[in-house]
Formats: C-alpha cells, structure tokens, sequence
C-alpha cells in the first residue's frame, strides 16, 4: 500500500484486507513455489524470517505468514522489528506482535530505536546476528544450523522475545610491500584480532550496549557476572557471534582460547552457550587500513515483551 499506508491503526488497515490481503497471499505463494523449485534435492524449507514493521502496514505479513504455515510445515517462524521513535506507533507494538503470534511466528528479534546504541550500532547488530548464524555454520565442521539456533535462542517459551547486545571494535591492518614499485598489499596479525575479539566480548557485556532496555530480571545473563542464567527454569541459550576478516580456519584457531578466556574470567559457562566464529570478507587498501571486528551478544527476554521499557 502506497505512503506507509499513512500509519493506520491496525482496525483501519484490517477493514481494508480485501483490497490487499489476495495480493499478499499470491505474492507469498510466488515465493514458495520459488523456493521449492531452487530447493536442493527437494529439501523442505525448516527457517522463515520474517521482517515486520511497526507503521501502517505492519500487519500485511500476518497473511503471509499463514501462506508460509501451509506450504512450509516443518519451517519454523521467527519476527524480527524495531521499536520506532514515535509513541504512537510504539503504543501499537504489543498488539502487532500478538497478530504475528496468532499465525504461528514463534519468536521476535527485537531492537529499539529509542535505546541506548543507536539506529546504526542496532541495524549492524540485527544484520551481523543473520549474516553470522548463517557464515558460521559454514566456516565450522560442527556448529549449530541457523534455523536449530533460533531454536535454542527462544527456548521452549511461548510468544518468546529476544533481544541483542552489539560491540564494534577495529583492528588496523599492517602494509607488506616486498617491491616499493607495487602497491602495498595488507594483512591482520591473528594475535591483534584474536586480542580485540576478546576485549570485544567483555565489551558488549556492559550496560549501554543493549539494543532495547529492559527491566533487570529479564535478561538471562546475570548483570553482576554475566553468567547465563536459569530463571523461572528457561533453557533457552546465550549466543555470541564473531564477524572478522578473517579466513574460516584461522578463527577456528582461535575460538578455544577465547571461550576459555570467557570462562576463566567468569563471562559464561559451557552450559546453553555459544560461540560462533564467522568470517566477513572486506576489502583494505592504504585508505581503509581499519578492520571492524563485530561481536553480537543474543539472549532471550525471559520476561516476554511486556518486560521491555516502552
């Protein structure tokens, strides 16, 4: 619908289904017919991600989601939003989420615009979360599949909730010009990122650095230890994710002394934990020597959206 569909209210938008409800429908239906003929060896689809807006059309994906449910039953739902700056709009954000409920999404992704990071830091943590639960996997002979960790990341809660912490650190890539008639070519030294992924994840620990703000027994991790915890008997799991420059067997080097560091300074435990190495190529020349190193921190809200601060 054309101008945001100038922020109706969900009855408003939901009185006119029938004039966008059937070319939802046959979209997302163009969709899974796609997926099946592009799927390897007939694979069913088991992950759907669905992005949902909180303005006027923020209901349209509940459709699809039905679509999706039909074709897909073994494919498992997960939301994720943003809270946007307007109350107006935020207001609305509890009752959106249960129409995504209601048609099967079994969880939200949720970040704030509002909230301490910033739009920027929130948008980098949302996209590093996906890039590098689908990257990681890839670059590991044993990790966790993207569609099992959204799994683990809710748990066994209904109408689940999580909620991300993101930390950017840099790492300066070194010159290696053999021939001064050649331009230079670059390098990072393991030693410097392995040292930055590392202050990297005690950084993102820290207050400020959560996408949303929440009340202080929601979170899973323990504020004083940042220990996972156990409250009210969740089992869901704490996920760290690593996106570096670096090639996939070079991170899997070093991910056992980065857990042990996480261990011995009491950041985490082996239980419902995990760490994923996951290698983002860029591209560094005498103008760009600075290197990002990006470290996603996902828990759940074990107290559901209603524990986060409008």
């Amino acid at each position: 619908m054309s101008g945001g569909a100038s922020n109706l209210t969900i009855a408003q938008i939901t009185a006119l289904k029938g004039e966008w409800g059937p070319i939802v429908v046959n979209a997302t239906q163009e969709v899974c017919r796609l997926h099946r003929s592009n799927a390897k060896n007939g694979e069913r689809a088991t992950l759907a991600l669905i992005f949902v807006s909180l303005g006027g059309q923020s209901i349209l994906g509940v459709e699809a989601c039905k679509v999706i449910r039909e074709q897909f039953d073994l494919a498992r739902l997960f939301g994720l939003t943003a809270l946007p700056i307007d109350d107006v709009l935020r207001k609305r954000a509890s009752d959106v989420l249960s129409k995504y409920y209601e048609a099967g999404v079994s969880g939200f992704l949720v970040s704030d615009n509002l909230g301490p990071q910033g739009i920027v830091n929130n948008d980098f943590g949302m996209k590093a979360a996906i890039v590098g639960l689908s990257a990681g996997p890839q670059a590991s002979d044993a990790e966790v599949q993207q569609n099992n960790a959204w799994t683990l990341l809710i748990g066994e809660r209904k109408n689940a909730v999580a909620s991300y912490s993101t930390y950017i650190g840099e790492v300066t890539a070194r010159p290696f010009q053999p021939d001064v008639a050649v331009r230079p070519r670059y390098y990072l030294s393991k030693e410097d990122v392995r040292s930055e992924i590392s202050r990297a994840l005690r950084k993102v620990r820290e207050e400020g650095q959560r996408a949303v703000v929440c009340n202080h027994t929601s979170s899973k991790t323990d504020e004083k230890t940042g220990d996972p915890s156990d409250r009210d008997g969740d089992s869901s799991s704490v996920f760290d994710i690593v996106t570096a420059p670096l090639d996939r067997n070079d991170l899997l080097t070093m991910k056992d002394l980065l857990e042990e560091g996480l261990l011995m300074e009491g950041k985490t435990e082996r239980r419902n934990y995990h760490l994923i190495l996951a290698p983002v190529p860029m591209n560094v020349d005498e103008d760009n020597t600075e290197c990002a190193i990006g470290v996603v921190h996902l828990e759940a809200i074990t107290g559901g959206f209603q524990d986060i601060k409008l």
